[in-house]
């Protein structure tokens, strides 16, 4: 079988034209990971995606967590979602202190209903968020100005799903 024309390096993690996101050393098993800022390609072909290996899928997946649209991000966190892999975790972290209150939803839903059923991803988001305290507190900065920006007169600050979110990977991480 031919491979798609996708190259699935770490390259394709991190390189999105030198616009890496503007975030702390991130670290995930001692590996130094970067997120890219915003990506603007287009979601691959299904006849593409179909292609691709799982592991490849799953690198294209956290990927387009980047995209400009954020119902592209949700679609690559159904994704994500599903891999029990580590080297995700700072991709999902990351959405919570992004402005998309669906998005928001998703992360909150997968923290509170599926990752407490997943005692392995959870023992890694536990390392993960003790290893990266800076990463966690300027994740919950961002999500604080973009509440309250946009939401404080909206909803509680403890309804925002962002921040929900990340008081669940507070109490994970304690």
């Amino acid at each position: 079988m031919d491979r798609p024309e996708i190259s699935t390096s770490t390259c394709l993690v991190q390189d999105t034209n030198w616009h890496v996101a503007d975030y702390p050393e991130i670290y995930v098993e001692g590996e130094l990971v970067q997120i890219p800022y915003r990506i603007h390609y287009s979601w691959p072909q299904e006849h593409v995606m179909s292609r691709l290996a799982p592991d490849e899928q799953l690198v294209l997946a956290c990927w387009m967590t980047r995209h400009h649209d954020g119902r592209a991000r949700q679609k690559a966190l159904s994704l994500v979602f599903a891999s029990d892999v580590s080297w995700t975790i700072p991709f999902v972290v990351q959405l919570c202190g992004e402005y998309v209150i669906e998005v928001g939803e998703d992360v909150y839903d997968f923290l509170n209903r599926d990752l407490p059923h997943r005692p392995g991803l959870q023992e890694a988001y536990k390392k993960f968020l003790v290893e990266n305290p800076e990463f966690l507190s300027l994740t919950e900065q961002r999500a604080m100005s973009y509440w309250l920006d946009d939401y404080q007169t909206k909803m509680p600050q403890g309804d925002y799903p962002q921040l929900a979110a990340l008081r669940l990977l507070e109490h994970l991480s304690s």
